[in-house]
């Protein structure tokens, strides 16, 4: 679960998750973002929700999540939400 946070980013919307990496190397994951309106990619800054926000949702948190890098790319036509990790991500299944 994640947050975007924008003053102006209202219907939003995710595209189909992309994973640019392979099992046991460091993860990339490429995830499309659609309907921006007139946002601009700099103007979209990813957080991971809380553990209170998970907590509520009657989600686990687990503590891999907290060690990946949220960011926002943007190339010609397409606006990504782009998350990596630092070491091997051994991890078979990524759930959305």
């Amino acid at each position: 679960m994640w947050v975007l946070l924008s003053q102006s980013a209202f219907g939003l919307e995710f595209g189909d998750p992309e994973v640019q990496s392979t099992q046991n190397a460091p993860l990339e994951l490429h995830i499309p973002l659609r309907e921006l309106g007139q946002t601009s990619a700099s103007e979209l800054f990813p957080l991971l929700a809380s553990e209170t926000e998970f907590t509520t949702r009657g989600m686990d948190r687990p503590e891999s999540l907290s060690a990946l890098t949220y960011s926002v790319a943007s190339e010609a036509d397409e606006t990504r939400l782009v998350i990596r990790s630092a070491d091997a991500w051994a991890d078979a299944e990524i759930t959305m």
